[in-house]
C-alpha cells in the first residue's frame, strides 16, 4: 500500500473548499480547522484532532471538496491515496460507505438551503470577525 506521512506548519491549508483532490488523510499529530467560506464569511464546521480523518467524503465520491481544512498547530498527517481504496475494502464496505457519504451530502445541502434549528448542541465555537478575517486571508 502506498501511504505517505506528511508534515506541514501551522497555517497550512491542506485541502481547498471546491478542489478536486480525493485522498484519504488521517491526522497522526497536530490540530486542524475545518471551515466554510461563503463570500467572505468564515463558518467553522468542526476541529480535527489525532486519529480523526478528513476528506473522507471525496475519498468515497470523488465529488470536490466541501470545506477549507487548515493546520492551526503543526500537524502530521498519514496520507492515503484513493487509488488504495479497492485495496483497503472489501467491495460490500466501499459501496456502503458511498451510500453513507451520498446521505451526508444530501443532509449537507438541505442544511446550507433551509438552515437548521439547535437546541442546547455542542458545537464548533463561532469564530470572532478578527479571527475570520485571519482564516479568510489564508484562503486567498
Amino acid at each position: 500500500m502506498n501511504y505517505e506521512t506528511i508534515k506541514y506548519p501551522k497555517d497550512h491549508i491542506v485541502c481547498r473548499q471546491g478542489d478536486v483532490d480525493n485522498d484519504l488523510y488521517q491526522v497522526i499529530d497536530g490540530e486542524l480547522l475545518v471551515f466554510v467560506v461563503e463570500g467572505t464569511k468564515v463558518h467553522p464546521v468542526a476541529t480535527l484532532k489525532k486519529n480523526e480523518f478528513l476528506g473522507e467524503l471525496s475519498y468515497f465520491d470523488h465529488q470536490k471538496r466541501s470545506a477549507f481544512v487548515v493546520a492551526t498547530t503543526e500537524v502530521e498527517l498519514l496520507k492515503i491515496p484513493v487509488a488504495n481504496s479497492s485495496e483497503i475494502f472489501p467491495k460490500w464496505l466501499y459501496h456502503m460507505a458511498c451510500d453513507i457519504t451520498a446521505r451526508i451530502r444530501k443532509a449537507d445541502e438541505l442544511i446550507q438551503k433551509h438552515g437548521l434549528k439547535r437546541k442546547k448542541v455542542d458545537t464548533i465555537n463561532s469564530l470572532s470577525i478578527d479571527e475570520q478575517r485571519y482564516f479568510y486571508n489564508l484562503t486567498k
